[in-house]
């Protein structure tokens, strides 16, 4: 417990902000999302986990890090067809 208890420390309150209107705005084009607890955890760690993967490679250059971060969220889509 006291690891999620840490990684929710170290976002800010912007960046805590952010992820909130990402989420919002993927629950506006996709509302069957929101209500379904699955669809959230994978929404949540895809959106935590491209913004870590961002911040802790700052030499990594824009499009290398889309592609990976893209390649790594289809990986996940059959978790969201089911």
């Amino acid at each position: 417990m006291s690891f999620y208890l840490s990684l929710s420390e170290k976002i800010s309150h912007s960046d805590k902000k952010n992820i909130k209107i990402i989420k919002k705005t993927i629950y506006n084009k996709y509302p069957e999302f929101k209500d379904n607890i699955e669809h959230n955890i994978i929404l949540t760690y895809c959106i935590h986990g491209a913004y870590y993967a961002s911040f802790n490679n700052p030499n990594a250059d824009t499009e290398t890090i889309i592609r990976v971060l893209t390649n790594a969220v289809k990986a996940l889509q059959p978790l969201y067809e089911k």
